[in-house]
Parts: structure tokens; sequence; C-alpha cells
């Protein structure tokens, strides 16, 4: 019944599935919240998945959802269902799903239905995820419209990008595939001088 807050942190809390379950039934209708954070929760298994997915899907006043350290990203079953509530999500400015094991397999799922979210993200965390530069191609070439407002990217400590995801990314800067990126993080992602040079060169451009 409370129309004043807006902003609920429960990192760390060990809800589980039951106890997001029983939050979240609060939350369907909630209409003050703006930010939550069910961070290091233990929410990798199908009942959670099945619940994130409703409420995205009915809550219509998160802009921010933190959700990093919850380690479903291995479970492509898991990952296909909270998926299904991003692409019919039209609320969500900042999504934080760094630390979350996030595969080849997931973030292709995610790509696509990113893909088909017709409002834009602003600021995305994937860091500390095992994206590599085909990832990262899928991330933009299928989700290009759902990131074109994206203002803050940050992919920290995906170690496999390598010199050739720094390329790829060098590109998207040289072309403006992400127009408004102001704030792009690429620490600990295994660059060495050629990627370096690219992303530099690309800013040339830029």
């Amino acid at each position: 019944r409370n129309t004043v807050l807006q902003d609920l942190d429960l990192s760390g809390d060990a809800l589980g599935s039951v106890g997001l379950a029983e939050i979240a039934s609060a939350l369907y209708r909630n209409t003050s919240i703006q930010h939550l954070d069910i961070a290091r929760n233990g929410l990798d298994d199908l009942s959670a998945a099945n619940t994130l997915r409703e409420l995205l899907r009915r809550n219509k006043t998160i802009t921010r959802l933190c959700m990093d350290r919850n380690t479903f990203g291995s479970n492509a079953v898991v990952v296909r269902c909270i998926a299904d509530g991003f692409r019919t999500n039209t609320t969500l400015q900042v999504l934080d799903l760094s630390s979350c094991e996030l595969n080849h397999q997931s973030l292709s799922i995610l790509a696509d239905s990113l893909g088909q979210q017709k409002r834009g993200l602003l600021n995305v965390n994937l860091s500390a995820n095992q994206i590599t530069c085909n990832d990262l191609r899928a991330l933009v070439h299928n989700a290009t419209a759902a990131l074109s407002a994206v203002t803050h990217l940050k992919l920290s400590d995906n170690f496999d990008i390598y010199d050739e995801g720094a390329s790829f990314l060098a590109e998207t800067l040289r072309r403006q595939t992400l127009p408004n990126l102001k704030c792009l993080q690429l620490d600990n992602c295994g660059i060495s001088i050629d990627g370096f040079t690219a992303v530099i060169s690309a800013l040339e451009e830029n």
C-alpha cells in the first residue's frame, strides 16, 4: 500500500525463489518503486526466473534493476524465461547483469529478447561474465534498436574480449552504431596494444 518508497535494496539477503515470490506479489502492482536491487540472492532456478519474468511484465515503474551476482547465466532455460520478461518490458533504463555467468548461449538469448524491445536502455552493466568478441557482435547486431540510447556500457573483467573484441567495438565507435555512448568500460578485458590502437584511432572519427 506504500506509494512513497522509491528505492528498495534487498541485495545479499538470500531470498531464493520463495522469498522473491513473496516480495514480487507486492511489486506486481507497486506504483512508486523505481530502483530495485536483488543482487546476490541465489536467484538461479526456474522458479525464480518465472517470478522475475512476471515482475518484468507487470511492473511499469521500475527503471533501475540490479540482478548482479545471481548465477543464472549458465542455465539456458532460466535465461530464456527471464529474457521473455525483458522482451515485453518498456520501462527499464538501467540494467545490471554483472557476474551472472552469462556465456555465449545466454548472451545470444538476451540479445534476441532485447532486440525486440521498443524502448532503449541507458545504462547496461555486463561486467565479469564470459563475453567474447562473437557475443559482442550478437549483442550489437541483434539489439541495435534497444541499445541505440545507451550512454553507459560496462564490459569490465570479461577476460576473453581480447583485441578482436576491441577492434569490433572500435568499428562500432567509428560508425557510431551506438550514437549516444558516453562511457565504455573495457578494463581487464585482455586487450593489448593492438586493440588499444584500434579503439583510439576510432575516436578520431567519433
